[in-house]
């Protein structure tokens, strides 16, 4: 999942053991940002 998330320019971080950390910047992420991060990561979590 944390590979899909970053090749379709979602920037993530990964922590041990098993987390993948994102912080939305609220002066800079728009609502389209976060409704796309939210279809790409559902696409994501169903073709795993």
């Amino acid at each position: 999942l944390f590979n899909y998330l970053m090749e379709n320019g979602v920037v993530t971080d990964w922590r041990e053991p098993n987390v993948i950390r994102l912080a939305p910047a609220p002066f800079y992420s728009t609502f389209e940002d976060m409704y796309r991060f939210g279809q790409i990561l559902k696409e994501g979590v169903l073709a795993n």
